[in-house]
């Protein structure tokens, strides 16, 4: 995309301090180019920027920026399906699956926590999420989400109401969705931190989220004809693509070598997932986990984020975040004993795996035997360690030490 370069010394440098100070900005490691302003949308007291970063090396990236009060007339607006054009393109209302009569927008509440995009709640009806960095190409969120909601195929993730894009002649790129409201929810996260150490409490929580876990990927497995969805085979060279990525990322880690082992061909299928599934992409309503956040990894570019994996990839991510939990707590100066904290993570990582293979039983879905299921486990958590390293790297370097040490457990297994 063209547009015009921001030649104002100190508006470059003001734009260049928001962007790199940004969670939600993907290129703090690299060297920044040039920055340009490829549109402005205008409504009433807020602006949506459209800006591009150019680097010294690898592609361009497109990011999007809300200045002034964003308010339930423009989101009326954005709902009534009347496009908002800016000089090189529009904001385009793409999916609406209920009338906006229905809808009672008197007020939207910011989400405050850290995350990739911008969120709201609006109370009573539905969740707004606005994305920061924007590619182009079909968005899984929507996808995965009207997918789901297809034939009742899995009841527990909020129904999407509504999807925008930026267009730009033929081009496309997904800016936000909304979803619909779930009463009383709160993040798995939050409720995890707030049980431990109690077993009791934290295995029932854990086994049934592995159950939804196993139920989600039934549905996302299930082969009705969508090109974009049916299972495919695992096979070795998708597992020895896994481990040749994985080798690269620990010697960029400056780890010891992946310890060699003799893999079978039995790894099972490939099927849509979640694909950055962990305690904080799930919500409590507090009876029942709702699934949440079908983006992917941000980190990851579009294409890949709509790719084909094994169902134990979200297993793994779920377990390392259970992991997260004991050492946020550590990290936090708990009352509890380290000790007492990584053998509660332990428990409930084996309550939830148990639950979840139990469920995933006749689904065809995953290796055969045990041992196999084991090994290709074992190369997801690696794998998403190294992820979670580089991240913290990043944007938390205090943390740092929380995927560095189980990476050195996995590695020892």
């Amino acid at each position: 995309m063209t547009g015009n370069p921001i030649s104002d010394t100190k508006n470059l440098a003001d734009l260049e301090l928001r962007l790199t100070r940004a969670r939600w900005f993907m290129g703090k490691d690299r060297e920044i180019l040039e920055i340009q302003v490829v549109d402005q949308i205008v409504f009433a007291k807020m602006a949506l920027h459209l800006v591009q970063v150019t680097y010294r090396r690898g592609a361009a990236e497109l990011y999007s920026f809300w200045d002034g009060a964003f308010d339930t007339e423009f989101l009326k607006t954005l709902l009534s399906g009347c496009p908002l054009r800016g000089s090189n393109g529009s904001l385009v209302l793409v999916i609406k699956t209920v009338n906006i009569d229905s809808l009672s927008l008197s007020s939207l509440v910011p989400i405050g926590v850290e995350q990739s995009n911008s969120s709201w709640i609006i109370p009573g009806q539905g969740f707004l999420k606005l994305y920061r960095k924007l590619e182009e190409g079909v968005h899984p969120e929507a996808e995965m989400g009207l997918f789901l909601a297809q034939n009742q195929r899995f009841p527990n993730t909020p129904g999407v109401v509504a999807t925008w894009e930026y267009q730009a002649g033929e081009r496309r790129f997904a800016l936000g969705i909304l979803h619909q409201c779930i009463p009383q929810a709160r993040n798995a996260w939050s409720l995890l931190c707030e049980v431990a150490p109690d077993r009791e409490r934290g295995v029932a929580l854990a086994s049934l989220l592995g159950l939804r876990t196993a139920q989600l990927h039934i549905a996302l497995g299930r082969d009705h004809g969508n090109a974009r969805f049916s299972p495919r085979p695992f096979a070795m060279p998708d597992l020895q693509f896994i481990l040749k990525k994985i080798q690269f990322d620990l010697d960029q880690a400056l780890q010891p070598a992946l310890p060699a082992k003799d893999y079978t061909s039995d790894f099972g299928m490939q099927i849509r997932i979640h694909g950055d599934f962990h305690l904080g992409q799930v919500l409590w309503n507090g009876n029942d986990f709702m699934v949440i956040d079908f983006e992917g990894e941000p980190m990851r570019p579009l294409a890949e984020r709509c790719q084909r994996h094994s169902p134990l990839k979200d297993v793994a991510g779920m377990l390392r975040s259970f992991s997260y939990v004991a050492e946020h707590l550590i990290l936090g100066a708990s009352p509890h004993s380290p000790e007492e904290l990584r053998t509660w993570s332990a428990d409930i990582s084996q309550a939830f795996l148990q639950a979840y293979l139990r469920a995933m039983v006749d689904s065809a879905l995953l290796p055969s035997s045990d041992q196999a299921i084991q090994d290709l486990l074992q190369v997801f958590l690696v794998e998403k360690a190294l992820y979670e390293l580089r991240y913290e790297q990043k944007n938390r370097p205090d943390w740092v030490q929380v995927p560095l040490r189980g990476l050195e457990m996995l590695l020892r297994q």
